[in-house]
């Protein structure tokens, strides 16, 4: 058998596919150190004090956190909330309900738990304290886009739900609340102590697992290639 020009593409490939891999499995290390960094960081805000979680919307913006378990104070708006769903809880279909909270440094939307169909926003406003984690909202390029014409929305773009409920200086954040916001609210609270997924670590071993195996077909058409030409 003679090393061809063909046998040196396929070489070359199974080589490339094999550094590929590996910069793949280095990259979704990196990305465990980060989300671990982002877990530790999340489990101190979850161990302050009642007193600590005492925060503004001013002192948020200054703090400039990605993400903080606080307690806010301020006048949610049931006029201006919105169902965020569908959702399911315990087998049942029904919504997220999304209030806006206004504090005087600005408002915040509260995303306060699940809601069924009979649900039916109160006709008041109401001063209160709201606890939970504030922290950017996240969806895919899969989720359908909002329909403000017919009150459906599907995703939590916080500007656009902003424009169509006419709310003025909103923070860019979502406040999930994890405590009831006030004593016989409808509303079901499910947010608990959330974290981000981790799964880096399975994703860095599959990586660099292929790479192994490219870097083993590699070395076994080499081998085979010399034994050919000897």
């Amino acid at each position: 058998m003679t090393f061809t020009f063909k046998n040196f593409i396929a070489a070359l490939l199974l080589l490339s596919g094999a550094v590929i891999l590996c910069t793949l499995g280095y990259w979704q290390v990196q990305r465990l150190e980060w989300k671990s960094d982002v877990i530790e960081a999340l489990e101190r805000e979850y161990n302050k004090s009642t007193e600590e979680r005492q925060s503004t919307l001013t002192e948020l913006r200054n703090a400039d956190k990605g993400i903080s378990y606080i307690t806010l104070k301020g006048t949610l708006l049931f006029d201006k909330e919105i169902k965020y769903g569908p959702k399911s809880h315990d087998g049942e279909i029904g919504y997220h309900i999304i209030t806006p909270l206004k504090t005087k440094a600005g408002t915040v939307l509260v995303s306060r738990g699940w809601v069924d169909d009979t649900y039916t926003a109160p006709s008041k406003t109401k001063y209160t304290l709201v606890t939970g984690i504030i922290r950017a909202p996240d969806w895919n390029r899969f989720t359908p886009n909002n329909n403000p014409s017919t009150d459906v929305w599907t995703k939590l773009d916080i500007s656009q739900i902003a424009q169509v409920k006419n709310i003025d200086n909103v923070f860019p954040k979502i406040l999930y609340a994890t405590e009831s916001a006030y004593k016989n609210d409808p509303v079901i609270t499910i947010h608990s102590n959330w974290y981000p997924r981790n799964k880096h670590k399975q994703y860095a071993i599959f990586w660099f697992s292929i790479a192994f195996i490219f870097l083993g077909f590699f070395g076994f058409y080499i081998s085979r290639s010399r034994r050919s030409l000897s």
